[in-house]
């Protein structure tokens, strides 16, 4: 494989580790976004303005709406009525977009800029709207000196948030204009999509009310859950586990036929992402991404709680220290961030039982050596069969905050940026973002699209990249996330299915709850001290230093209170309180 494929491949796992992201949904920062420059007068005006000083160019006579394409099968927000006829001009106008671009999956497909993208060209020569690109690499130096020159684009790309720490800031140093009434006005597809869904409705809007950027809409999808060696499970004649006793047992058995093995790997802070084995407790055990960064927080009715102050997370850390002591967890487990299993653990035949990524699936099969090996999902066990977990990964919708495209100060015309930007978020936008040109990149199967070989199989581009190239990867449009599963093998769509199968997400944290400035100073100095003391105290916990005992236990407990565990529920219980209204 060459050099380019390799860095594709792992641009590609690292994006969509990041997608979602995450599980139980951790409060974020008050909106913050990206900015740019270049400006540039533009002629022509939209239908229904009047004549300006200068000719304008005349809309164009609206033909007869085609055909829309069919929609996506899978759940994603609700698409609009086509409500807007294209060509939107006889004359063609223009705009200038300055965007940040990632240099290590655009190598070899894009060269200069994102007119060579097949899906932006097209939508240009279909609104009759032309794009000025000027792309950078370096976010925050390009902004630095594009602002302090005071020559801005028409439209600032997606990565306000290397900047400003807020679009608030940015309007209020005249660096972007307010959108909230020409959003309305010029863009009936993306205010259709955020007006039904009230998740997007709400966080589409600044603490202050104000509309200042079109967002990406992102939906999250299952892709993580437990993993295990399924060709072992057949040699040792073993059954995949439902409850935590046939966990046991499993580990148990793979121990006795492997007895230099260590079955389960977990990670630094003893659980995984999505509170994996915790959440069948009832608990969040999950504390973000690396440990301890955003402790475990979740909502049970509305009521937030903190996972650490939670008797299951005593009774989880307990089931960990008896596993830790018979030998079946893996003994570095203090090592693994928590990022991915550790290869050389699987690969060696030492661990056989882990959490994942559904993208890790085939990629760990391919390590294994032994003939017939494979890698295959479980289902997440629980106390008793049948039971459901409340937490998981958050598959609802949501705007990207940190990844708007914000109109400038500079620009004359900002009907044009935005009549633009809609048509990604109407049906045949979406179909052309999500997966390219009907008939090319994708063909309609059983009223679902799913893609050719262009896409899947090309010889020049590895997957991500050829949707780089053929599709948008990133942008302003609405996420469709069969993307992701056209391009699984049956393991890992059986495995999505598994991990799906006793999830409900409904103590999960719902993506859009956000934290004032304030909050987010205050909540990060808590959890940096809480996060320090508990990642030594949980360590000692699981491999026996410190029993599990009622002492120790009330100990640790009242640690956290004294370093600010309920300021912590509070901080976060406000933000919920907002975002539920109340």
């Amino acid at each position: 494989m060459n050099r380019k494929s390799v860095i594709c491949l792992l641009v590609a796992l690292a994006l969509l580790l990041g997608l979602t992201a995450g599980c139980g949904a951790q409060e974020t920062p008050a909106p913050a976004e990206s900015v740019q420059a270049s400006g540039q007068e533009q002629a022509g005006e939209p239908a229904g303005e009047p004549a300006a000083a200068e000719p304008a160019a005349e809309p164009a006579e609206e033909p007869a709406p085609e055909a829309p394409a069919e929609a996506s099968a899978e759940e994603v927000p609700e698409e609009p009525e086509e409500t807007v006829a294209y060509p939107l001009y006889d004359e063609p106008v223009s705009f200038s977009w300055l965007d940040i671009v990632n240099p290590d999956y655009t190598q070899g497909i894009i060269t200069e800029d994102l007119a060579e993208n097949e899906v932006y060209r097209a939508a240009s020569e279909l609104t009759g709207i032309q794009i000025e690109w000027d792309l950078r690499m370096d976010a925050s130096t390009t902004y630095a000196l594009i602002i302090a020159g005071g020559d801005y684009p028409d439209c600032w790309g997606s990565k306000l948030s290397d900047y400003y720490s807020s679009f608030e800031t940015a309007l209020d140093d005249e660096v972007i204009i307010d959108l909230t009434d020409l959003i309305e006005e010029w863009m009936p597809n993306y205010s259709s999509l955020l007006s039904n869904d009230p998740n997007l409705s709400k966080t589409s809007f600044t603490e202050n009310g104000y509309h200042l950027s079109v967002m990406p809409i992102m939906r999250g999808y299952t892709q993580f859950g437990g993993q295990i060696r399924g060709d072992i499970v057949e040699e040792l004649d073993l059954t995949l586990p439902e409850t935590f006793d046939d966990m046991h047992d499993l580990l148990l058995s793979i121990k006795d036929a492997y007895p230099d093995s260590q079955p389960l790997i977990l990670s630094k802070d003893g659980s995984q992402n999505c509170s994996w084995l915790g959440g069948g407790l009832g608990v969040m055990t999950t504390v973000g991404w690396r440990p301890f960064y955003g402790l475990n927080i979740y909502q049970v009715d509305g009521t937030v709680k903190l996972g650490l102050l939670e008797p299951e997370y005593r009774e989880y850390l307990e089931m960990l220290a008896q596993w830790y002591s018979e030998g079946l967890l893996y003994r570095d487990f203090f090592t693994n961030n928590g990022m991915g299993p550790p290869q050389d653990a699987i690969s060696s035949n030492t661990s056989f039982v882990w959490y994942g990524s559904v993208m890790e699936i085939p990629l760990l099969t391919g390590i294994l050596t032994t003939e017939g090996a494979y890698v295959e999902g479980m289902t997440d066990v629980t106390r008793t069969p049948g039971e459901t977990i409340h937490l998981g990964d958050n598959t609802g919708s949501y705007v990207n905050v940190n990844g708007g495209y914000a109109v400038s100060t500079d620009c004359e015309h900002p009907e044009y940026v935005l009549q633009y930007l809609d048509y990604f978020y109407g049906e045949e936008g979406h179909m052309a973002a999500n997966f390219g040109v009907e008939g090319d990149t994708y063909e309609m199967v059983d009223g679902k699209p799913r893609y050719t070989d262009k896409i899947l199989n090309n010889e020049t581009y590895p997957y991500v990249c050829a949707l780089f190239k053929f599709c948008i990867y990133e942008g302003p449009f609405a996420l469709d996330v069969q993307r992701y599963y056209m391009a699984f093998n049956d393991r890992q769509a059986e495995a999505v299915e598994r991990w799906e199968a006793n999830r409900d997400e409904a103590w999960n944290m719902p993506n859009g709850v956000t934290l004032t400035s304030e909050e987010t100073e205050r909540r990060a100095t808590l959890v940096a001290d809480i996060g320090t003391y508990c990642s030594e105290m949980v360590l000692k916990f699981i491999v026996g230093d410190i029993p599990v005992d009622d002492a120790n236990w009330d100990a640790f407990e009242a640690r956290i209170e004294e370093l600010g565990g309920r300021e912590v529920i509070d901080i976060s219980q406000a933000a919920l309180d907002r975002y539920n209204g109340i």
